[in-house]
């Protein structure tokens, strides 16, 4: 089925019912934050947290300086339907998030998902003000998969029987009794966990060969935004 779109030279990209808008400074996007985390709550993507405000907000606080936004954002009569968020950096564009997150995508309702994203990207392309002939050289490229479960308790519990795992909680019952606790309290968990959370893992990293990502100071800066912005009693745990 052939689609329509049209450029007004505000820049606004129109697609039958959507309207399409490419915002280009993050203040811009701080506007819609209340319109954002509506839609999160409504349509509760699989990329959980990783598609939510607080996190992009975390991540540009962290990363803002050496990028430059280019998110479409689509309506329809007005109302946010889809956030599309991606940030330039050099030539390349990058869904807000990389390489941190899990999971990223177009936040979208279901029902205009389709369309929400041909306008978007449209959108996106547009803006690089490409020749055709150079659009068709464009590749679209995509990092790796993440593995899931679905936490029906059964497929935790065989993990948990894991010879592993076993092992290493036989160990830990031979030291004495182990207890847990959350923290809740962003303070402790700045200044009295932390810091020897990298330490440890580092650490680990290091006694398999492996380059821990913590060795980077935006990364430790990126855990320390995320522990400022998400609420430390239930988006952060």
């Amino acid at each position: 089925m052939a689609t329509s779109l049209a450029i007004s030279p505000a820049g606004e990209h129109v697609h039958a019912a959507l309207r399409c808008e490419l915002l280009t400074d993050f203040s811009q996007l701080e506007t819609l934050a209340p319109e954002w985390e509506r839609l999160f709550a409504a349509v509760a993507p699989a990329g959980g947290m990783f598609q939510s405000w607080p996190w992009a907000r975390a991540f540009w606080s962290v990363h803002g300086r050496r990028l430059r936004l280019c998110t479409p954002v689509v309506f329809e009569n007005g109302e946010l339907v889809g956030i599309l968020p991606v940030a330039v950096r050099g030539r390349t564009a990058r869904l807000l998030g990389d390489p941190y997150a899990d999971y990223n995508g177009m936040l979208c309702v279901p029902e205009h998902a389709t369309e929400a994203a041909a306008v978007a990207i449209e959108a996106l392309l547009a803006e690089a003000d490409f020749p055709e002939r150079l659009r068709q050289r464009r590749h679209v490229t995509f990092g790796y998969t993440c593995s899931a479960t679905v936490n029906d308790g059964a497929a935790l519990r065989r993990f948990a029987r894991k010879h592993a795992l076993v092992n290493k909680e036989n160990r830990l019952k031979r030291l004495g009794q182990v207890s847990m606790r959350h923290l809740e309290d962003r303070e402790e968990i700045l200044t009295g966990h932390l810091p020897r959370f990298f330490e440890l893992q580092i650490s680990r990293q290091a006694l398999m060969g492996v380059r821990s990502p913590f060795l980077s100071a935006d990364a430790r800066a990126m855990l320390r935004a995320l522990v400022m912005q998400l609420d430390p009693v239930r988006e952060l745990r």
